[in-house]
């Protein structure tokens, strides 16, 4: 990294500056009080600090911005009054504005086989334009060490077998990998001091029917299974019950009810069904409840 070291603008101390004039430890306290607004971005001239940038050009051909912000990214430079990382102004000088939609992409980290990635990767320095490419930010994730690694974090090989595709709420396709999660069921249920079920899981369901391929039921969406022969007699026991298909006992449980909490009974002139969900309501205390927010009757 190549933060600059100057006095803070904030506790006057001589410290590494990550941003608009202030210290790591005064930047995130800012940040977290909502006040970084009191403290101006500072702009960098663009053409005196990219010449500095190619001054120090590495073996590799990058245009090492001098200074950078806590993304490891070029810190900030003016551009036509709008506030710009310095990499973006470099490729705007050069092929023009990026297209809607894209952004920038470091060929050189890309290319690199030997850059570990992340805040220290130099590449994010680099303001080279012909180093850059827009891209989507699909495919500028799928062109990271993670994505291109043949290996999860934890080492297990990343093949067919081991690789189980999901979608994410926000509709994206993600990827997991099995043998971790056979590690963690493993790890969480020994901590939790119950049994590790062998491969493939429980063999009989909770009220002793064996899961056989005819006493199977999965539902279409992917998700569990179910005990066929339980759910036939759930659906036996419906009309002894009073329930009615996808009625839980607490809804019958109140449609049982003959008195209202008041004592009020629930028949004749003194119920009233609403219409849009079939609930009951007792005539009686809808009167009392509404006589308390009009008031007592004028007195005559």
């Amino acid at each position: 990294m190549a933060y600059r070291t100057d006095n803070c603008t904030s506790c006057n101390k001589y410290r590494t500056v990550v941003g608009r004039g202030l210290c790591r430890r005064c930047y995130s306290r800012a940040r977290y009080a909502g006040e970084l607004d009191r403290y101006p971005l500072q702009v960098l001239p663009f053409h005196e600090t990219l010449a500095a940038a190619q001054a120090a050009q590495t073996d590799e051909g990058c245009w090492q911005w001098p200074h950078v912000g806590l993304t490891g990214y070029p810190t900030t430079v003016m551009l036509d009054g709008v506030v710009t990382q310095a990499h973006v102004v470099s490729w705007v000088k050069v092929n023009g504005p990026v297209p809607k939609g894209l952004t920038l992409d470091h060929l050189c980290h890309t290319n690199s086989a030997t850059c570990p990635g992340g805040l220290i990767c130099e590449h994010r320095r680099c303001v080279r334009p012909d180093h850059l490419e827009p891209v989507t930010q699909l495919e500028q994730t799928r062109r990271t060490r993670s994505y291109t690694s043949p290996t999860c974090p934890r080492g297990h090989e990343r093949n067919e077998a081991n690789v189980a595709w999901y979608l994410t709420s926000n509709g994206y396709w993600s990827r997991r990998c099995r043998l971790c999660d056979k590690e963690r069921y493993v790890a969480n249920r020994i901590a939790a001091g119950l049994p590790i079920l062998p491969p493939g899981g429980k063999t009989h369901c909770p009220h002793g029917h064996e899961y056989t391929p005819e006493n199977t039921y999965r539902s279409p969406n992917g998700g569990g299974r179910q005990c066929r022969e339980c759910m036939r007699l759930r659906n036996q026991a419906l009309p002894r019950s009073g329930l009615k298909p996808g009625e839980c006992g607490a809804a019958a449980a109140q449609r049982a009810k003959t008195h209202c909490p008041q004592g009020h009974p629930y028949s004749g002139d003194n119920l009233y069904v609403v219409p849009e969900n079939g609930a009951r309501r007792c005539r009686t205390c809808i009167r009392e409840q509404r006589s308390l927010r009009t008031g007592p009757p004028p007195c005559t």
